[in-house]
């Protein structure tokens, strides 16, 4: 199955745009986390100066100085804080032939770390030649870690099956997101992923990290931060609009994920 004629994107698929360059490059200083979402680019980030740490499905990674961090095509992943500098580029599936390959999470090597400083150099120094060098660079550095990085390759049989799992996956994160307030059981999420409901606990947290009764609450606390921030409704009434029944229950499960009371994210002037 080809992800990218997939119908059914979760809400936290982001589709990249493409600014002209068939490599998407970014230098960042800012410590800004970025939400979970997935795609169907592979994402590289080298960090120039401090650290980077960021969740990859299940794992919590912490990448040092001088070193890539590797997001493979349509891992679900999130920035969790960066106390230096990086850079990151997103390269489309379209830029490599070997897509059947899955390459190692986090990789420090003396000739990538040469050609991310040479890409560095010319992302500062642009001129009308800057995009080819960096795609030629981004080609050298894809193709030394093709070599040298791979952690698991498939043939096509193994390709598709793996592909038609995140699929149906993505499929069950985007119902839990767009019926967060529902009560939603096992079965109605097996039946919309196509998979038993045994194999989806499974595989639900192996890809995401956590069951899927905890994954809808962290979206119903999410969303109830966002209320409680921006709204002067009471606390109660926001519990209710997240589906939370109990208020107690809802202020334990808020506490949980963001260690703060509903009060304490609230803005001064509303308490």
């Amino acid at each position: 199955m080809d992800l990218d004629q997939s119908k059914d994107r979760s809400p936290f698929y982001e589709n990249v745009p493409q600014n002209g360059c068939p490599i998407n490059f970014h230098v960042t200083e800012k410590n800004d986390p970025f939400y979970l979402h997935w795609h169907e680019h592979l994402e590289l980030h080298y960090v120039i100066e401090g650290e980077f740490v960021v969740r990859c499905e299940n794992e919590t990674v912490t990448v040092s100085k001088n070193s890539f961090l590797i997001i493979n095509s349509n891992e679900l992943h999130e920035g969790l804080g960066d106390s230096g500098k990086r850079f990151y580029m997103l390269l489309p599936p379209t830029f490599f032939e070997m897509q059947s390959i899955i390459l190692k999470r986090v990789v420090k090597d003396a000739y990538l770390s040469d050609l991310a400083e040479k890409m560095i150099c010319e992302h500062k120094n642009q001129d009308d030649f800057t995009s080819s060098a960096l795609q030629g660079y981004a080609y050298l550095i894809l193709a030394h870690l093709c070599r040298y990085y791979v952690y698991e390759s498939f043939d096509k049989r193994a390709w598709n099956s793996y592909s038609q799992r995140i699929v149906g996956l993505n499929k069950a994160v985007k119902y839990i997101h767009d019926n967060y307030q529902a009560s939603i059981s096992l079965e109605d999420l097996s039946k919309i992923s196509n998979f038993n409901k045994y194999y989806f606990c499974n595989i639900f947290k192996s890809f995401t990290g956590e069951s899927f009764k905890e994954y809808q609450n962290r979206i119903r606390v999410q969303k109830a931060t966002e209320l409680l921030r921006a709204t002067d409704l009471p606390v109660t009434e926001i519990a209710f609009l997240c589906g939370f029944n109990d208020s107690n229950y809802f202020a334990r499960t808020f506490k949980k994920f963001t260690n703060q009371t509903p009060r304490e994210v609230r803005k001064p002037s509303t308490v």
